[in-house]
């Protein structure tokens, strides 16, 4: 099986049953599905013998596919709280995408940073992404995308867990085969072993997709650590809590509805604190894990509504007289959609770092968070 033979295949099919029932998927779905279950070791070999500690620092980013590598380098040698961390946690990962110079992004990351660990491709990129990013020269090498899990410190062990699905991207303008992961990896960290769970929710979705998605993932991990022993653990990732339903015309215009009939402020401030929109909170609540103290307040992205992908569900004619009548060109909206979940640890520190690199711009369209934990 070769990735063009994927792409004849899997193009040919406009819904995911369809590609399932083709005798490509016959013969070589099981390598498929296998794929997207099987962390790829990346960097040097994980487990470093270093000195013992008191603490751990973990780092989280969306690096908005590694489309601005350069700058995502450059933030890391700048930093300190990034450049020292002890384990980064990557959404958005590219490997072999024509968008990103098809280069194998957390490869390269390990290497700027000194550290290994793992890649998990959570999806086979179909086309070579969103409808600007076809328009980049050459073709997908791969057309892998997931997760990473980056660190200086010792690992013992790596799984992953699968979440349900909220949303069919086989029948979408990014059309890519596979679904929402999670990529548990267990750290020595110093004082212990730390399990460190990183993740990607659905951003295409009501809230309640997403809280069926943590769920699972907590259920999940329970049953994990009751078989293997549980350890202190943190859950971090793009948990997308923007409290808005995506996805189809009508949640878009009720969507549009809201932002132009809630205050500016008032609207601020439940975007900031998503919590009373995003049923997920209770779920971790529910399973003994907290936000607090892992977390600040601040943004980890902007979301200008001139821009937003939700237009492209309406006529075009539509679209614009929204944006004029309702004047939110040039509107930007702050979002908190990254998030750090603690259990058995004590949160000492934790910030929302700039990704701008200065004269360039910012590294991606999220800003890294980092938080500093110790024993309970």
């Amino acid at each position: 099986m070769t990735y063009p033979d994927f792409v004849a295949a899997s193009g040919a099919c406009r819904t995911e049953a369809e590609f399932r029932n083709t005798p490509f998927f016959h013969a070589h779905g099981g390598a498929l599905d296998e794929l997207l279950r099987t962390p790829r070791p990346i960097g040097g070999p994980p487990g470093q013998r270093l000195p013992p500690s008191a603490e751990l620092s973990l780092v989280h980013w969306n690096i908005e596919k590694g489309k601005q590598l350069g700058r995502i380098r450059q933030r890391l040698r700048e930093e300190p709280r990034l450049r020292d961390a002890d384990v980064w946690c990557l959404n958005e990962v590219d490997d072999g995408m024509a968008r990103t110079g098809n280069r194998d992004i957390a490869a390269e990351v390990a290497d700027e940073l000194g550290a290994a660990g793992f890649f998990l491709p959570t999806y086979i990129e179909c086309t070579k992404g969103l409808p600007a990013e076809r328009i980049v020269p050459g073709e997908n090498r791969l057309g892998l995308h997931g997760l990473a899990i980056l660190t200086r410190r010792p690992v013992r062990n790596v799984t992953v867990l699968e979440l349900p699905p909220a949303w069919d991207y086989f029948d979408y303008s990014e059309k890519r085969f596979g679904g929402r992961r999670a990529l548990v990896v267990r750290i020595d960290a110093g004082f212990g072993p730390v399990e460190v769970i990183a993740t990607h929710l659905e951003m295409r979705s009501p809230p309640v997709g997403r809280s069926h998605q943590v769920r699972a993932l907590l259920e999940s991990y329970e049953s994990l650590a009751t078989e293997r022993g549980k350890s202190p653990a943190l859950v971090v990732g793009d948990l997308n809590t923007h409290t808005f339903s995506r996805g189809r015309t009508g949640d878009t215009l009720r969507g549009f509805l809201r932002v132009v009939g809630t205050e500016s402020s008032r609207l601020s401030h439940e975007l900031l604190h998503p919590e009373q929109r995003e049923g997920l909170f209770a779920e971790f609540a529910r399973y003994g894990w907290r936000r607090e103290g892992y977390n600040d307040a601040a943004p980890t992205a902007w979301q200008e509504l001139g821009h937003v992908e939700d237009l492209n569900l309406l006529p075009p004619a539509l679209g614009r007289l929204v944006l004029k009548s309702f004047r939110l060109d040039g509107r930007r909206l702050p979002l908190r959609l990254d998030w750090i979940f603690g259990k058995s640890l004590t949160p000492l520190e934790a910030a929302t770092i700039d990704s701008v690199v200065a004269g360039e711009g910012p590294a991606s369209d999220h800003e890294p968070i980092w938080v500093r934990v110790g024993p309970a």
